[in-house]
């Protein structure tokens, strides 16, 4: 049986090095694509943007120049190419300060903070999810706080348990912990910190943003706050919006799925987190069959295995309901910026329409869709500052300039 475990091991690693590979082969294919037909073509893009008719909307539109126009960079105009653009064609210029911060549970979790020395405490601040598996070190966190930074702003990153250098296991003499592995949506996690971070600076004006899952979280976090949101207003970038349509369209794109579970499974293996996860299942007396969640080779599969008995769901689309954010979208009372994209390779070009439905009826949001941009990409140039960054300063810029 141990040997039958361990070649069942050596198979899904081997089946992970091959997604990973495929998604970058894929990707470099767009890049060489686009080079050579970057002297016949200029891509431009009219955005779609939907939000209902008020004063107040066509006033922040009015301030949102780079909502009426996207162009790709023309040497990575595929999906791939621009999410990988995005990655490699990036240098952070200003180190994080770190501060851990004590959960309920005894968990530490990491705020990576970026300001000034000499900014005031009631200087503007930022509040960052990160997406699935990322954190302070993903490439849009760094780019983003560097922005944010030179422009007299105080940013900070939320780095969820167990991600960028944080343990899954209590860090507190004595306290205990049932959270194996986080969830998309965590309610009590996600109102601890941002208590915290408001009561670090309550004179701030606040605003927050969150990529990929962390937009999920963001905007579950503005639909349960409603007006009592510290944040001013909010972005959601790369939003599935529906986990349940999302995962399963995911499930379709064999070697997409394969390179997002890939991707998960890797976070465990380093900094001792595996090891972690299976002692906190053992205290917690959770049923975790660990062959199955190493094997896996899809988010549906990784889920099922893992999160879904640590929760205790019955089913994985029970789980992925209650953590999604679309039904709840209906509920935001602030200003509420979703920027998606028709090509994302990782959302179904069908789920920004969740968003889109929503801002028809909700004035409190508005929606901007490209037709182009990858999975958090949007690149105009190497060097140039991304798309979404300046299209969200503008955003917060306007709010602020209304308030």
């Amino acid at each position: 049986m141990r040997v039958y475990v361990l070649l069942l091991c050596a198979a899904a690693m081997l089946a992970d090095v091959l997604f990973t590979t495929v998604f970058v082969v894929r990707g470099v294919w767009q890049l060489a694509i686009s080079v050579c037909l970057a002297p016949f073509r200029a891509v431009v893009n009219t955005p779609e943007v939907t939000c209902v008719d008020t004063d107040e909307n066509r006033l922040l539109l009015e301030r949102m120049p780079s909502a009426r126009k996207f162009a790709p960079w023309v040497l990575a105009v595929g999906p791939i190419a621009q999410t990988l653009a995005s990655v490699w064609f990036r240098r952070m210029k200003v180190p994080y300060t770190r501060e851990f911060f004590t959960m309920p549970d005894g968990v530490l979790v990491a705020l990576d903070w970026k300001a000034k020395p000499d900014l005031p405490e009631d200087a503007p601040l930022v509040f960052i999810a990160h997406g699935l598996g990322g954190g302070s070190g993903s490439h849009y966190a760094e780019v983003l706080t560097d922005e944010l930074h030179e422009r007299g702003y105080r940013s900070v990153v939320y780095n969820r348990r167990g991600h960028h250098g944080t343990s899954l296991a209590p860090q507190v003499a004595g306290s205990t912990s049932t959270k194996v592995f986080p969830q998309h949506w965590d309610e009590e996690d996600m109102c601890s910190v941002v208590d915290h971070v408001v009561n670090c600076f309550p004179a701030a004006t606040k605003f927050a943003i969150g990529f990929s899952c962390g937009a999920n979280i963001v905007a579950n976090f503005q639909a349960l706050r409603k007006d009592a949101s510290p944040f001013m207003a909010a972005a959601s970038l790369g939003n599935g919006y529906d986990l349940v349509s999302g995962t399963k369209y995911l499930a379709d794109e064999f070697w997409a799925d394969g390179f997002v579970a890939s991707f998960l499974k890797s976070k465990l293996y380093t900094n001792g987190l595996l090891t972690e996860a299976m002692e906190l299942a053992k205290q917690a007396n959770i049923q975790v069959n660990w062959t199955d969640v190493m094997c896996c080779i899809s988010l549906r599969a990784f889920e099922k295995a893992l999160v879904v008995p640590v929760y205790g769901y019955k089913h994985e689309d029970d789980y992925y309901h209650f953590n999604t954010c679309h039904w709840r979208l209906k509920d935001v009372c602030k200003p509420l910026l979703c920027v998606a994209n028709w090509d994302d390779p990782l959302v179904d070009r069908k789920l920004p329409l969740f968003a889109v439905s929503a801002a028809a009826a909700n004035p409190s949001i508005i929606t901007v869709v490209t037709q182009h941009g990858g999975h958090i990409g949007w690149v105009t140039g190497r060097t140039e500052l991304r798309w979404w960054i300046r299209l969200y300063l503008e955003f917060i810029t306007a709010v602020q300039a209304k308030a």
